[in-house]
């Protein structure tokens, strides 16, 4: 015999099994009762996702607050796309229903049919404030998908800035994840605001860096001995480079970008080093340091301007007769406009420094990239190759031999777009 004791209240009178009549008032149960259950629960299951997805707070919370606890739906309960409803929730964006969905224990690490959790999808549509709530639901942020990419991959790849604003200031961050290309975070975006995003939390990491960065700040007394190098110096003597008059830096060229062209020459007033924010250390040399910064000047677009600073000290240069060729590398740079070939956007100099604003190049240098990647596939190399016989086919045409050329003085500024530098 069958009996349906589910609606029992006092179990322990079962213990009475002597008394017959007891288990006589016990109501039989139909002989496909279990079957019965398992449909009404994978139909409540079923329309708990279907609720879901189409935003139905209502009846999501009912199917999860059911008056028979055995017949609730299940949160975890996934479809044939191995997809659960807290899947659904951040696809929606429907912060309500995943908040739900977290009260009534939802797994927050769910992984759907491409391994992917709610903290990626979210990440993937910089939904922050739900990548926010599944941090604070206690999810796994370094959890890898079918292509080995994390969250974080994901933020970078989609450009989701607050997002990864969001996983890097938590403490248990594996930056240094590989995806299945090899590729860590970082260089899925060329972003300038999500590089200058991970540039700080390096700095973070590495205090001697952040010190080196302050020593290299300005006050006003050094502002008031800036002076601009005019464009074709040929006066080898960098002390008479120093003088009292002002020479702007003849037009400015980007063929790249004639954006970052007009915004930069829309700032009316000299360029010194008080008008850039330093960012980041980008390397060092013997003789110079390369800084990521930011143009503080707003412009008509409103848009954030970042350049590479290099700060040659001149004292070093004279102390190894180097004069003349530093005076070279910026008369070369101001005299050239090609699209291959970094830009120089602005030189001045301070009593003891010379300056030059340059493009940025988030993408690192050609060498990082074949560490990283080890090799190209043919279509990139193709790019690449052509790019750079196109700069130094340019080069050649006006007399200019450059005689320095390998893979850590090419520098990538897009996915496939290569600068020599």
């Amino acid at each position: 015999q069958t009996y349906d004791i589910r609606n029992m209240q006092q179990y322990d009178k079962l213990q009475e099994a002597n008394k017959k009549e007891y288990f006589d008032t016990l109501k039989k149960s139909h002989k496909n009762a279990w079957q019965q259950w398992w449909t009404q629960k994978k139909q409540n299951n079923f329309s708990l996702i279907q609720n879901v997805i189409n935003n139905q707070f209502q009846a999501v919370e009912h199917i999860l607050q059911q008056e028979r606890q055995d017949l609730r739906a299940d949160p975890d309960y996934k479809d044939s796309n191995q997809s659960a409803s807290i899947h659904y929730a951040t696809l929606n964006n429907n912060i309500n229903i995943l908040n739900l969905l977290i009260s009534h224990n939802a797994d927050i690490n769910q992984q759907n049919n491409l391994k992917q959790t709610a903290l990626m999808i979210a990440s993937q549509k910089n939904y922050h404030i739900i990548v926010d709530i599944c941090i604070k639901a206690g999810t796994d942020i370094n959890i890898q998908d079918a292509k080995l990419n994390t969250a974080l991959h994901y933020a970078c790849e989609n450009n989701s800035i607050e997002s990864v604003k969001i996983l890097l200031n938590q403490k248990n961050i594996q930056t240094e994840i590989q995806n299945y290309q090899k590729k860590v975070a970082y260089q899925m975006s060329s972003n300038p605001e999500i590089q200058f995003l991970f540039d700080k939390y390096i700095n973070q990491k590495k205090p001697s860096q952040m010190e080196l960065k302050s020593s290299m700040q300005f006050n006003p007394k050094q502002q008031q001995n800036i002076t601009q190098i005019s464009t074709y110096e040929t006066n080898y003597n960098i002390n008479n480079i120093i003088s009292n008059d002002q020479i702007n830096l003849s037009s400015i060229r980007d063929s790249q970008s004639s954006a970052d062209s007009r915004n930069i020459n829309e700032i009316n007033q000299k360029l010194g080093p008080n008008n850039f924010q330093i960012i980041s250390l980008l390397g060092k040399g013997a003789f110079a340091q390369v800084y990521l910064v930011e143009l503080k000047e707003e412009t008509e677009t409103n848009q954030k301007q970042y350049y590479a600073m290099k700060i040659i000290e001149k004292q070093k240069i004279i102390n190894k007769n180097l004069t003349k060729y530093a005076i070279t590398e910026r008369n070369v740079l101001s005299s050239i406009n090609h699209p291959f070939i970094v830009k120089l956007i602005s030189a001045f100099q301070t009593n003891k420094y010379l300056f030059l604003i340059l493009d940025y190049m988030p993408g690192g240098d050609l060498s990082q990239a074949i560490q990283n990647e080890k090799k190209f596939p043919e279509s990139k190399a193709r790019i690449y190759i052509a790019e750079i016989l196109l700069a130094i086919q340019y080069l050649h045409s006006n007399g200019i031999i450059y005689r320095d050329l390998k893979p850590q003085n090419t520098s990538i500024r897009f996915l496939r777009s290569c600068y020599v530098n």
